[in-house]
């Protein structure tokens, strides 16, 4: 890689970081090339040779969104790994670990729930089918990871026998739906906020998938307290 290639890639990650601030600020009606201009002080034309558009550029953040949740679902993953589990309580948790550090992101990271959210629950398409297509071969190693975890325990006869891809996408659907109420959280009472129906939600997933309502709900409970260590 030449310098001015790596210039190039410095500058990049600078403007996505930018815009991520700006996302936080303003939403994503704020985010415009103009806005990110201003933001960064820099000409509107020089930052057209990195985004052509301002799609474009919402598509590059959305997929800095999609990695950086593939490295809080990676390091979630380690710590199931190392809990002091048993091997079955820890593959039963596996089924269900990559939604729940999924919900546990959204609710952290309100720009990522943003940016994730109009990739996956928008009712018009905003991207074009190139930039689209982008978003969606960064989103598909998670749910493979979420198909893996589910695979496994049913392998191991913790779950009844059933497609693992249709189920972690129902797993996957289920935290995003619930995820579309936490602005409402405010409003709630606290046993009907997202972070407190995100557990029963993955239990009844597990239940539905032949798993028994005790290691159920003792592998959702592994995950919140592996959750609790990050």
């Amino acid at each position: 890689m030449g310098v001015r290639e790596e210039r190039r890639i410095a500058r990049t990650a600078e403007l996505l970081g930018a815009g991520m601030e700006l996302v936080v600020a303003e939403g994503l009606p704020g985010l415009t090339i103009g806005a990110l201009a201003e933001r960064v002080d820099a000409a509107v034309g020089a930052l057209y040779r990195y985004f052509p558009s301002k799609t474009a550029l919402i598509a590059a953040l959305q997929v800095r969104a999609v990695e950086e949740l593939g490295e809080v679902v990676d390091a979630a993953l380690a710590r199931l790994d190392a809990a002091d589990a048993a091997d079955e309580l820890r593959a039963l948790a596996g089924a269900v670990a990559v939604p729940h550090a999924y919900f546990r992101d959204l609710v952290a990271h309100p720009a990522r729930r943003l940016l994730i959210n109009r990739s996956l629950a928008a009712p018009d398409p905003l991207l074009s089918d190139e930039e689209a297509e982008r978003v969606d071969v960064a989103l598909r190693p998670l749910l493979e990871r979420a198909t893996r975890g589910i695979a496994a325990a049913a392998d191991a006869g913790l779950l009844d026998p059933g497609p693992a891809p249709a189920r972690a996408m129902n797993a996957w659907a289920a935290v995003q739906g619930l995820s579309l109420f936490l602005l409402r959280d405010r409003l709630q009472p606290p046993e009907l906020r997202c972070e407190r129906l995100v557990g029963p939600q993955l239990v009844g997933l597990l239940r539905g998938w032949g798993a028994d309502a005790e290691s159920a709900e003792r592998a959702v409970a592994l995950l919140e307290r592996a959750g609790s260590r990050a």
